[in-house]
């Protein structure tokens, strides 16, 4: 692809976060946008897919559209798919990759469309009369393809990210319970959060959500710890243009001194997030504590508070809806002129919180369906403004 030539992208992103991240991709520079269910479609050049893998927040993949056709049988999808010129993309020593998004009534065996994509890279590549055909795997592949289906309309995709766009690499030690960063960064956005009030996670776990606060805070590019991208392996990779794109990210970071805390009841889930601030280099840009969201002291200044609550049925020993009547009132109590964002799996637990909310949103993490809530705490002598 030529440097200045348009091309079609696709931005996936979580069900609900679909707005935010078109407001990013205004924001480096992408044309045309659409927005569609879980995906953000845009034109742009080399540089603005880069840029859009180094600095978008909310995205967890970017991909190129490689081919467009229709096909109602398997002799249609065969002649379409050796109308691909796979030699653009792949050379015959790489090995790459196939994963299937098909709804369609003609094709109901993915089995067949997969195979189908096999064969006419190896026809490929024989009509060559190349020596090698690139290997299929599953595992470790150099290039990855898309193949997205809905009835008769297919698009094959070439997946530029790689590892997803989560997987930012600032953090030395992950665990399970780790809030997907896309989503926290989301959440964070949702707020309305601008970096000009205190920034606080009650119950931080390993700090996922102050990480990514930190970061925008101070206008760090979320993909700048990742040593590797897939675009690395395209033929037409511009070590030059990306070495450029990354340089100027740099430059773009502005230190900020606004105050982020974050806690948790769990000391262990404390010493891993200490860890993580060291390995990403923002030891003096959150402060983690060891405490209860029910006994920390709020600051006096204006705060936001984004934070993921537990969802289980049983909290200690208090039933779940107990909890966050309890929280809500402690929230209430002690918090004054604050913003509130929370994530939670169980709409009647935030019910219970007793706040009005300012802002509902439905969210799709995999098949997990969520529910963010952003509330407003006023002062003291506004409080009916509230409920």
């Amino acid at each position: 692809m030529k440097e200045n030539t348009l091309s079609d992208f696709s931005a996936r992103t979580f069900q609900g976060f679909e707005h935010l991240t078109e407001k990013e991709l205004q924001a480096i520079g992408a044309k045309n946008i659409t927005v569609r269910k879980r995906t953000v479609d845009f034109q742009g050049t080399t540089e603005t897919m880069y840029k859009a893998n180094l600095h978008l927040r909310t995205a967890t993949k970017i991909v190129k559209k490689v081919y467009f056709f229709k096909a109602l049988n398997e002799n249609h999808l065969e002649k379409n798919l050796l109308k691909v010129n796979w030699s653009d993309y792949l050379t015959p020593k790489d090995r790459y990759s196939l994963s299937m998004n098909i709804n369609s009534k003609f094709f109901k065996n993915l089995a067949v469309v997969n195979q189908a994509v096999r064969n006419s890279i190896d026809e490929h590549f024989k009509q060559k009369q190349k020596e090698f055909t690139p290997a299929f795997t599953t595992e470790k592949p150099d290039i990855s393809f898309q193949i997205h289906g809905y009835n008769d309309f297919f698009t094959i995709y070439i997946d530029s990210t790689g590892d997803f766009l989560f997987n930012r690499n600032y953090k030395a030690v992950r665990t399970e319970e780790d809030l997907n960063e896309v989503m926290a960064a989301g959440m964070i956005m949702l707020s309305g959060w601008k970096a000009n009030t205190t920034f606080i996670d009650p119950m931080c776990g390993t700090g996922t959500i102050a990480f990514e606060a930190a970061l925008m805070a101070n206008n760090i590019a979320p993909g700048i710890y990742r040593e590797f991208y897939g675009f690395m392996k395209w033929k037409d990779f511009d070590k030059n243009l990306w070495e450029k794109v990354v340089s100027e990210a740099k430059q773009q970071t502005k230190p900020s001194k606004v105050k982020i805390y974050a806690f948790d009841i769990e000391p262990s889930l404390i010493s891993i997030a200490k860890k993580n601030l060291l390995h990403a280099n923002l030891h003096n840009k959150i402060q983690f504590e060891v405490n209860d969201v029910f006994s920390f002291k709020p600051p006096a200044e204006k705060s936001t508070l984004v934070f993921e609550p537990p969802c289980t049925e049983r909290i200690g020993k208090l039933d779940i809806l107990v909890y966050y009547e309890k929280l809500g009132n402690r929230l209430k109590e002690s918090l004054s002129s604050c913003t509130l964002g929370i994530l939670c799996t169980n709409k009647d637990a935030l019910a219970k919180i007793n706040l009005n909310p300012r802002l509902k949103v439905n969210l799709l993490l995999g098949k997990t369906e969520c529910f963010f809530y952003k509330f407003e705490i006023f002062e003291k002598k506004n409080r009916e403004d509230d409920f």
